[in-house]
């Protein structure tokens, strides 16, 4: 029997990749803190392991019982480097080597197209393009890629890389569908910047068939769809689904620079950070975040299900049914 051990189930990722793995017959253990909010699973039939991922005694028991290890949980926001490094590239240590003392399940981790960086162009980065990661998230998940990457002779583990993930359940993205919703397409500095894009079910697909073909075993992939949009082009989309107008707002760096390091300020005494950040806007800074599919297509013949208009109008139906929008 397939039994899978889900680190972050109860998040944004890992609730769909919960439902995924259900949905292929397997038993999931999920893996969440005794204080996180279990809304998205509470429903699924999942046994429930409290823990911490810094804390292998937590789990180690339920570990021994799985044939699938998906790692999810990681930190997108943080207030230093420190907050990343334990949350991204600690915690990974730690469960790579709790997963090696208790047997040899086939292990998948999520990791990011920001431990690459942005590309020069539209032409997208490959797995062979050289790591060249911006932020302190970047950093930090470039070194848990590669340390489960050291492990590869011990450990049969695939890496899986996603652009922006949308979808029903995201807080991320859900800002900018605020915005557009007001009528307003922001262009930072008036001017179009491009991302790849993939949504959360399709993520899911590309994270079971990488703990099940056995062309992924050591190997690192893209999983996102074939063609990069401008965020005005999603502008547009979420436009016309509304039925309404928009106008475009050129927004000054010099503001969002402000705007940034005011964020960061009043990070300090949130309990949890926003996604605005002077590091997020490192980020956005950049014109072009397009990666290539063509690895994990050729190779584990994945491909993306959601167009990214249905994608996006499911998102929105979700979020105004929730009261997020």
């Amino acid at each position: 029997m397939k039994k899978a051990f889900v680190t972050g189930a109860n998040g944004f990722v890992g609730s769909f990749l919960c439902e995924e793995l259900l949905r292929k017959g397997y038993t999931v253990y999920a893996l969440a803190r005794k204080t996180s909010s279990l809304r998205w699973i509470s429903a699924l039939p999942v046994k429930m392991i409290f823990g911490d991922v810094g804390r292998p005694e937590s789990y180690k028991a339920a570990l021994g019982e799985c044939t699938h290890v998906f790692h999810v949980a990681g930190v997108t926001k943080g207030r230093t480097r420190r907050d990343y490094m334990e949350g991204n590239f600690e915690n990974t240590r730690l469960l790579v080597d709790a997963v090696l003392e208790t047997g040899e399940p086939r292990f998948v981790l999520v990791g990011s197209q920001a431990a690459y960086g942005p590309s020069a162009s539209l032409e997208p980065v490959t797995e062979e393009h050289p790591p060249r990661p911006l932020t302190w998230y970047g950093e930090s998940k470039l070194m848990a890629q590669q340390y489960v990457r050291e492990k590869t002779g011990a450990l049969k583990a695939a890496i899986g890389c996603p652009p922006a993930v949308y979808g029903p359940r995201d807080t991320d993205v859900l800002q900018f569908f605020k915005t557009v919703r007001m009528g307003v397409i922001p262009q930072l500095q008036g001017k179009d910047r491009y991302a790849s894009f993939i949504h959360a079910a399709d993520l899911a697909r590309g994270l079971v068939l990488l703990g099940e073909h056995p062309g992924a075993v050591g190997e690192t992939f893209f999983l996102t769809n074939p063609r990069p949009y401008a965020w005005s082009e999603l502008s547009h989309i979420t436009l016309d689904l509304l039925g309404r107008r928009g106008v475009t707002l050129p927004v000054p760096m010099a503001l969002m620079k402000v705007i940034a390091g005011g964020a960061d300020i009043l990070n300090r005494f949130k309990k949890r950070p926003s996604i605005i950040s002077s590091q997020k806007l490192i980020e956005m800074r950049q014109d072009f975040w397009v990666c290539s599919g063509k690895k994990a297509e050729t190779t584990l013949g994945f491909k993306t299900e959601t167009d990214i208009y249905d994608g996006i109008r499911e998102t929105l139906e979700w979020y105004a049914q929730h009261g997020w929008l």
